[in-house]
Formats: structure tokens, sequence, C-alpha cells
């Protein structure tokens, strides 16, 4: 195994414990790395924030949607076409019409 050469991956989640294993990075590197990256807090949201949102654009969706158009009085008859039989067993032993016995 080699070191990335890609300084992104050398400080993914993923492999951190390994770059630091292998000697590829060390704890005040990674320290400086995470020191240095931007504090984004304010675009985090909650569970509960998500599940509001998705119930307003529900209910708007809802409003927006044209209204169902009224049941017909008439009852709709739907024919499907038969299923076909099963196909009769071709072996006629065991079969009583047949005659043959054992």
């Amino acid at each position: 195994m080699s070191k990335p050469k890609d300084p992104i991956r050398m400080f993914d989640t993923r492999t951190i414990e390994r770059n630091i294993k292998f000697g590829w990075l060390t704890h005040a590197e990674l320290h400086k790395h995470l020191s240095a990256l931007p504090d984004i807090s304010h675009k985090a949201v909650t569970l509960g924030e998500i599940e509001d949102r998705r119930g307003r654009e529900a209910a708007a969706a809802a409003a927006a949607a044209p209204a169902p158009a009224p049941a017909s009085s008439t009852p709709q008859i739907v024919i499907s076409p038969a299923a076909p039989s099963p196909a009769a067993p071709s072996d006629p032993v065991g079969d009583p019409g047949s005659g043959s016995s054992f």
C-alpha cells in the first residue's frame, strides 16, 4: 500500500487511522488540518426541521393539486380474460378411466 498522493485522501475520515498507523500522517498534522476547516455549523439542520419542511411541501402540493373528479354514479364493469385451465396430465397411469392397472 502506498501513501495517498492526493491531500484530500490523506484526511479522508475513512483512511485517517490507516494513514496514522503507517506513519503517513501525524496527529499534529491532523489537528492542524481540522483547525483550518471553516465553521459551517450554521448550515446544519435537525431532523425535526427536515420533517417540518417535508410536511409543508406535501401540504402545498396537495393544495395545488386539482380536485379529483367526482365518482360516476354508473358502476364500471371490468371484464378480464379467463385464466387458462391447468393442463391435464399426459401420463394415464393412475387415471381411473384409462383402464390400466398395476
